[in-house]
């Protein structure tokens, strides 16, 4: 019997909160005015000098940004005078302590009135506004009796739905009872809460009553809340944009072309340049397989009007070419290089078409190669060093990003998980190359080089691998804004390499050399020759000369239309039969046959190449690598299945058709001290 007496006596003996009244005045600029009326059992325990009050003022909103809101309090008593009380931050949170330090309270009943103003607690929709308000918060040391609220709107609003519900954290059903008033509602609960339980209420009500934010002001706001939060944010979006800066900045400094100079009919193509070198500078590249083969086309019509080799016949997608031994000394040495391979083993003729993809393939990556490495640091410069330091600036402000935002321990993570999978992953792209080559060698197989020139790519795709991976561990540590930034700068880190190099002024000369002859081969009329002045007297030998080179600059249709409006000034009697065609003759009078042959012997070379050039681009840009190119070019969420209230709300104006700091505000806890 002793014994329960004095288990009763300490059940009453309790520490615990008798009533938490709540008073709620919804302002017409949107601002509560909120008075909390607390009344407790003090018995020494955990309420000493007197309580704590816990009120959430930090949220983080689903773009990234973390804002706050206010948390003016206007007023602190104990039984009706006041009370001493001071603030300090705690995380998302302000703790208002009232009491003073000096002074122990007697064990004993007291009651406690907050009032305080708080803002961005009203979410807002196309057809209402609306209140969901944590009235206690579930964060309280002590058991609460009875917790109530009355939540009083702007005059002339008459509430249109209205609920409430008792329990823990996001629960939707509880033991409360509702009331509309002519105002408002109030609610109360009809059960005691126990640790971790709270009361929430909400309401809505027409539109019109309370001024809702505008966009800009909002922003404001969401900007200027929660700096000592926001600091790392900011230093992590700055760190960010100083590689994007520094590579703008190169760019505007060494990446651009020089400017362009006056233009001026060319009657020749630069010293010394082949056709396919010129293709090369004038498209700023080659950009797609066929350009590359088209390099071989206009370098054997090249030969062909050089007297070096000969069309035996020609077909629609095969050619037979004899190789004539005459004038190899003006070829330069790449086009002599190929000339070798196309006719290896001392043949003295090759039929195009048919299997002789690999000696194809050779000679066109020897043109493509030769083409790139015609153009010394004299003329072109690449910039790689500019852009690896641009890296290393993306690399080191990724991390700093991710440190401003988190732990050290995260940045490390990220960083050993991101090179961890690009250093992998370009490794075993690349053994598998070496291990696909050692078969091919084995097995003397010749075409199949895809999945080699596919392993081409193991750098660039272990990069996209890495940063993915680096993504996927950042995105629960770090904003959504600054992964997007880290993405977004590593892209233009990845691509801005196209961009940068950059001609000389000796290669701008020799650009603006190149356009002048472009213009001189694709002038529209005939007329137009004659004012020109120092042009050499047009034949067919010139034209002839001449032709490669219009096929490389894309213009001999122009040029062959050009010279069929000329040949009525040449007598019948010159009339030319093209040595270097063996199958049949050239009228004068019917160029265009030109055209045709340059498009059958494309045929005949892209037979060959068909299965085997797929990876050239790759090979030969590897093969070049070293050498430079030019290129001219809430709180709670509130959920109600019957539909009253938006459901599935988070703060910051989430729901669909809201805007504004709704979706569950009040909140906290508190306690003793």
């Amino acid at each position: 019997m002793a014994v329960l007496v004095l288990a009763v006596a300490s059940a009453q003996a309790q520490e615990r909160i008798t009533l938490f009244d709540s008073h709620v005045v919804v302002e017409s600029n949107s601002d509560l005015l909120v008075t909390e009326t607390i009344e407790v059992i003090a018995e020494g325990d955990q309420i000493k000098r007197g309580i704590f009050r816990d009120f959430p003022v930090g949220y983080g909103s689903d773009d990234g940004f973390d804002y706050e809101v206010i948390f003016d309090v206007q007023q602190v008593l104990r039984d009706g005078t006041e009370e001493p009380w001071f603030t300090q931050r705690d995380g998302n949170s302000v703790q208002l302590f009232i009491g003073d330090p000096r002074i122990v309270l007697p064990d004993g009943p007291y009651r406690y009135t907050i009032v305080y103003r708080t803002d961005l607690q009203v979410t807002y929709f196309n057809d209402a506004d609306e209140l969901v308000w944590n009235v206690t918060g579930h964060d309280w040391q002590f058991p609460i009796d009875v917790a109530r609220v009355e939540i009083v709107l702007p005059e002339g609003a008459i509430p249109e739905t209205a609920d409430a519900y008792a329990g823990s954290r996001y629960t939707t059903n509880g033991a409360a009872e509702i009331a509309l008033t002519d105002r408002g509602m109030v609610a109360t609960t009809t059960l005691p809460l126990e640790l971790r339980q709270g009361l929430t209420a909400a309401v809505s009500w027409p539109k019109g009553f309370v001024a809702q934010p505008g966009r800009l002001e909002l922003w404001l706001r969401l900007l200027a809340g929660g700096w000592e939060k926001k600091t790392g944010f900011i230093w992590a979006q700055v760190g960010l944009a100083i590689p994007l800066i520094y590579f703008l900045a190169v760019w505007l400094l060494v990446g651009r072309n020089p400017k362009r100079g006056t233009i001026i009919a060319r009657f020749e193509p630069p010293e010394g340049m082949s056709p396919s070198e010129a293709g090369y500078l004038w498209r700023g590249g080659f950009h797609n397989h066929h350009q590359e083969q088209q390099t071989l086309v206009v370098t054997l019509i090249s030969m062909a009007t050089r007297g070096v080799i000969t069309f035996l016949e020609i077909g629609q997608g095969d050619a037979e070419i004899k190789r004539t031994g005459e004038d190899e000394e003006s070829l330069q040495p790449s086009e002599a290089t190929a000339l070798d391979q196309l006719f290896a083993g001392h043949r003295s003729s090759v039929r195009l078409g048919t299997n002789n993809d690999e000696a194809v393939r050779q000679a066109v990556l020897t043109l493509v190669h030769g083409a790139r490495r015609a153009y010394p640091d004299a003329m072109t410069r690449s910039n790689r060093g500019y852009w690896y330091l641009g890296l290393l600036l993306t690399a080191l402000a990724s991390l700093h990003a991710v440190y401003q935002e988190t732990d050290g321990s995260v940045a490390i993570w990220a960083m050993f998980l991101g090179f961890f999978l690009i250093g992998g992953v370009t490794a075993c792209l690349r053994v598998l190359q070496a291990l696909w080559r050692k078969i091919r060698a084995l097995f003397g197989t010749r075409g199949g080089d895809d999945l080699a020139g596919r392993a081409g790519f193991g750098l660039l795709i272990g990069s996209l691998i890495g940063i993915g991976g680096s993504g996927l561990l950042l995105q629960v540590h770090v904003s959504n804004f600054t992964l997007i930034s880290q993405i977004i700068l590593w892209c233009a880190a990845l691509s801005v390499v196209t961009v940068m190099p950059a001609l000389t002024r000796e290669g701008r000369a020799v650009l603006d050399h190149l356009e002048g002859y472009h213009r001189y081969l694709s002038v529209a009329e005939a007329r137009r020759f004659s004012l020109m002045a120092g042009e050499p007297v047009m034949t067919l030998e010139r034209f002839e000369q001449h032709l490669p080179f219009a096929m490389a600059l894309g213009v001999a249709k122009k040029w062959s239309t050009k010279f069929a409006a000329l040949a009525s000034t040449i007598a019948p009697e010159e009339t030319y039969r093209a040595q270097w065609i063996q199958s049949g003759d050239i009228d004068q009078s019917d160029f265009e046959i030109l055209l045709d042959f340059e498009n059958r012997v494309g045929q005949a070379v892209r037979s060959s190449a068909r299965p085997a050039l797929r990876a050239a681009s790759i090979l030969s840009s590897r093969a070049s690598s070293g050498s430079s190119s030019s290129a001219p070019v809430g709180n709670n969420k509130f959920r109600r299945s019957n539909g009253s209230f938006r459901s599935g709300a988070s703060r910051g104006g989430g729901r669909s058709g809201g805007s504004g700091g709704g979706g569950g505000g009040g909140g906290g806890g508190g306690g003793g001290w």
